[in-house]
């Protein structure tokens, strides 16, 4: 065997190695299809229901925000899910979030505002701090959702960093470090105008992965600004920026 020989099979042989070692992303869903078990219902009233491969929330009149939680709390993940809302409908989905004794949900939310306003994306903090990341901060990012059709979403919590895409658009760069886990959250918005009792909000295709999360993070668009809420710390972006 000649030497050359040897060492494209040591290069086939180090390559398979590799390989083997880099294991796929293992995406679990967080809905199994079938039935409600993992999940539980705070805050308001709104009904909630399977509805084949969806998640449906309907608004009833004269109840507080609702929330379809995990009873599983989450720290760092990728979280993607498709959203439909109907007209006049503002919604979201909770994550890293908690519940005080009264039964209210309080944490991060993914905005979603089908308004004039076009916040969805956005990020806002329910019954805390309120807005942390509105989309007056990223004007491309308010036309990446599109009423009357679904909308797809993708959260990435790493540590501190909480990245935001709406249809491939990111929507939000936030490092916050007030939260590091917590449960998911559905919401449907309590309504002040009874004409919006029964309109819908529809979730599906929900996938989350928990191992392997910088090695799937998305690249971030430099064009959308990033808001630190840390105190006294430089974040990952700012130190390759060259700030001290």
């Amino acid at each position: 065997m000649t030497s050359k020989t040897q060492i494209r099979l040591l290069g086939v042989l180090v390559a398979g190695m590799l390989a083997g070692s880099i294991q796929a992303a293992e995406w679990q869903t967080l809905f199994n299809g079938s039935d409600l078990d993992n999940w539980q219902q705070l805050g308001g009233e709104a009904r909630y229901e399977r509805a084949g491969d969806q998640l449906v929330g309907y608004t009833v009149s004269d109840t507080p925000n609702s929330f379809l939680t995990t009873k599983k709390d989450y720290s760092d993940f990728i979280l993607e899910y498709e959203m439909y809302v109907d007209a006049g409908m503002n919604s979201g989905v909770q994550f890293r979030s908690h519940v005080r004794d009264n039964g209210q949900v309080f944490g991060y939310q993914v905005e979603v505002d089908p308004t004039p306003r076009r916040f969805s994306g956005g990020l806002y903090d329910e019954k805390r701090r309120k807005w942390l990341y509105p989309l007056t901060l990223n004007e491309k990012g308010r036309d990446a959702f599109q009423l009357g059709e679904w909308n797809q979403f993708r959260i990435e919590a790493i540590d501190s960093s909480i990245q935001v895409w709406v249809n491939g658009i990111q929507t939000t760069a936030l490092v916050d470090d007030m939260d590091s886990e917590g449960f998911f959250g559905l919401q449907v918005h309590s309504i002040r105008n009874h004409e919006l009792a029964g309109r819908s909000v529809r979730w599906r295709n929900f996938r989350i992965l928990t191992d392997d999360l910088e090695a799937n993070r998305t690249p971030r668009d430099p064009e959308v600004q990033e808001i630190s809420f840390l105190n006294n710390q430089l974040t990952d972006n700012e130190v390759r920026q060259g700030w001290r």
